[in-house]
């Protein structure tokens, strides 16, 4: 990442300096192909486009010969975290304006920007619905120009919204309380907020001093607790089908991290690992599960969970 004056790091202090380049790998035989400067790269989900970041702006680029990467579109304000719908038509994305953000949506094929349901508060995390007909997004109230006092514990509150992509009307289904728990959990990154099957969303929260994942119907109503109080998860995947999380957590075992299995319609948790290893960071596979694991006497490699076996296999 660039340091604080956007300096990109050139640790063998080459004089013809460093950039952050994206790089595309064939699978099939390692062949590595140069496609941008930039960072953050995210396929289409259905071709061979790329979206990537660069100068705060949202840039593009095809996986092919001879294609130019360039700038998407034009909009004030930083532009960033893209999100693609799920049939590769629209990109959503968070365009922040210093005290305030917006979610929106970049339409390709009428080259057309809408906003989503826009307000003076601060908008991120933007989630296509399964169907790509609904986003979610989370919402924090406006600060103004005070700064936030980073050496002073705050409570920072936030609310999750759902919106009709095509209407862009969005309406609040979950609420945190106001305590210094039920700020919003940085730390979970990008699975702070996931939409699952059955029109479900999972989000995390700290609200009882613990980082727990939770669900609720997008179209709001009651809040299901999906992993344990009293331990934390560390790093999460959902299945192919959306119904159950892999996840990694010291819950039965504080010392160490194993893999457990949630289904998010009933919350009922079987264990994938155990033993006196760590295993973390899954992966869903065709069938198996693959992760991270070590011991004190094994250095960490990549693992697969064969379905119907609880230990680790190289």
């Amino acid at each position: 990442e660039p340091n604080s004056a956007g300096e990109i790091p050139n640790p063998t202090s080459d004089p013809a300096g460093a950039a952050q380049i994206i790089c595309a790998v064939s699978v099939a035989d390692g062949r590595v192909k140069k496609l941008a400067e930039g960072e953050s790269p995210l396929p289409s989900p259905t071709d061979l486009r790329v979206v990537f970041s660069k100068d705060n702006q949202i840039h593009i680029v095809e996986i092919v010969d001879g294609s130019e990467p360039h700038q998407l579109f034009a909009a004030r304000g930083a532009n960033f975290t893209p999100q693609w719908s799920p049939d590769g038509k629209q990109l959503a994305f968070n365009s922040s304006r210093g005290s305030h953000s917006y979610i929106a949506v970049y339409d390709f094929e009428k080259q057309t920007i809408r906003y989503i349901a826009p307000s003076v508060d601060r908008d991120s995390t933007p989630r296509w619905s399964l169907d790509g007909k609904k986003l979610a997004f989370i919402r924090q109230y406006a600060r103004g120009n005070q700064p936030r006092n980073n050496a002073q514990e705050q409570a920072d509150p936030w609310t999750i919204w759902v919106a009709d992509a095509a209407s862009g009307n969005a309406k609040e289904i979950w609420r945190s309380g106001k305590e210094v728990n039920d700020s919003i959990p940085r730390i979970a990154g990008e699975n702070i907020l996931q939409w699952a099957a059955e029109d479900r969303l999972v989000f995390a929260s700290e609200t009882d001093g613990w980082k727990r994942l939770y669900s609720v119907a997008a179209s709001g109503g009651d809040v299901r607790a999906l992993t344990l109080t009293g331990c934390e998860w560390e790093s999460m995947t959902l299945t192919a089908d959306k119904r159950d999380i892999i996840y990694s957590s010291n819950c039965g075992d504080i010392d160490r991290r194993h893999l457990s299995q949630v289904n998010i319609a009933t919350a009922k948790q079987s264990p994938l690992t155990n033993g006196i290893g760590m295993e973390w960071s899954p992966v869903v596979t065709a069938g198996n599960v693959g992760f991270m694991a070590s011991t004190a006497q094994y250095p960490a490699a990549i693992n697969v969970r064969v379905a119907g076996n609880n230990k680790p296999v190289d």
